[in-house]
């Protein structure tokens, strides 16, 4: 009998235990339910107002105003228009120069009188030829009335390469007419080297070990020079002063 009440009261605790966690099961499962709608509203509603918002700054964004969506038609298609429009034409654009010729004068009649024979021949009806050792310039002296075609006195090439070949002083270059580039190698190649060489010759003061690199430095300079100057008028890549070619050997 003992045992039998003691079962029933075991029973009576066992199910108040039961009841009561499934209430409080079912109470906080409610609860977590009522705070995620809640947050679900609370963030439909910020979504409404940032649109309300929008709409309300931004006129073109109503779709009941019939002005915001022709005027988005006309910006859309405003921009290809106004470029098409307002595009700069450039028409000052200034024709390529041609090369001059140095060697066929273009005239309107060619005839001994505007051809004359010492210095070219009528090759056609419009065009004068230049002999060897003759070159049409026409960007040399221009004011001078009685310019002729082919009356240029070209510079020889042989000259210049032997003057440079042997002298070595820049006399080529004073002979087609640039005078400061001759005038540069003269004192690089020939009056600071051999100041430098009578220096040390004559004074104790200059016999160091630096003024004697400066004349290697000078001496080594002064045959690049020389070979470089060389090649060039060999291969009569020099044009005098006034942009004509060298007659050629």
């Amino acid at each position: 009998m003992n045992n039998l009440v003691h079962l029933h009261t075991f029973l009576f605790i066992s199910i108040l235990l039961i009841t009561s966690f499934d209430n409080s099961f079912i109470n906080t499962k409610s609860t977590n339910k009522n705070l995620s709608t809640s947050r679900m509203k609370n963030t439909l509603n910020k979504i409404e107002s940032n649109q309300n918002t929008n709409s309300n700054t931004n006129p073109n964004s109503n779709p009941n105003n019939p002005t915001a969506s022709s005027s988005d038609n006309f910006s859309n298609k405003s921009p290809t228009t106004t470029n098409s429009s307002t595009k700069p034409q450039n028409t000052n654009i200034s024709p390529i120069p041609t090369p001059i010729d140095y060697f066929n004068a273009k005239l309107d009649t060619c005839n001994k009188q505007t051809c004359i024979p010492l210095y070219g021949f009528c090759s056609s009806s419009t065009n004068c030829t230049c002999l060897h050792g003759y070159a049409n310039a026409p960007n040399v002296n221009n004011k001078n009335s009685n310019k002729k075609a082919c009356d240029y006195n070209q510079k020889k090439q042989v000259t210049a390469f032997l003057l440079e070949f042997f002298l070595n002083s820049g006399y080529g270059h004073f002979y087609i007419g640039k005078w400061w580039l001759g005038l540069v190698k003269l004192i690089i190649v020939f009056i600071i080297p051999t100041t430098l060489c009578f220096l040390m010759c004559c004074l104790d003061f200059f016999k160091n070990t630096l003024f004697y690199v400066l004349s290697i430095g000078f001496i080594v300079l002064s045959s690049v020079w020389w070979l470089v100057d060389i090649i060039l008028f060999g291969l009569n890549n020099y044009k005098d002063s006034n942009g004509v070619p060298l007659e050629t050997w």
